[in-house]
């Protein structure tokens, strides 16, 4: 496990805090599928960060499913099976908005699909789920803890 704290690493984390800033302010002006276009670039970059990291890895692939799986996998290569574990069964619990989530990435911006107020009230919720097991998870890998 590589672990880097370069200047990226930092811009993206920071980017991501401010996606869920812009995802509350869009659900506040009822602009529901940019809601959940924001929090999904939100996972997505903390998920980059991460892999950049403590893995080194950069990468270009899109969607947060994706992204959470490449992190999975990294974590059980890299040993870190329990992290991994808890991961997996956060996608598998909340696998439906993750794809909303997912969805929005092209929806929002070129879709007629129209997102409603619950959907975006749970895309906030379930991101920021994500966000506080993705900074437990960090937390851990800084540590060292298996």
């Amino acid at each position: 496990m590589i672990i880097l704290s370069g200047t990226l690493v930092q811009k993206l984390y920071r980017r991501s805090n401010a996606f869920i800033d812009s995802a509350k302010l869009y659900l506040e002006k009822q602009f529901y599928e940019l809601t959940c276009y924001s929090m999904e670039q939100s996972l997505q970059l903390y998920v980059k960060a991460m892999l950049i990291e403590f893995f080194g890895l950069k990468t270009r692939i899109h969607g947060i499913i994706n992204n959470l799986s490449l992190l999975f996998k990294c974590l059980m290569d890299s040993g870190f099976d329990h992290y991994a574990s808890e991961l997996m069964d956060f996608i598998r619990r909340n696998r439906g908005v993750l794809d909303l989530m997912d969805m929005a990435y092209i929806e929002a911006r070129y879709g007629l699909l129209e997102y409603t107020y619950n959907d975006a009230t749970k895309c906030i919720e379930i991101g920021i789920d994500c966000i506080k097991l993705l900074e437990r998870i960090r937390s851990g890998l800084k540590g060292g803890r298996k």
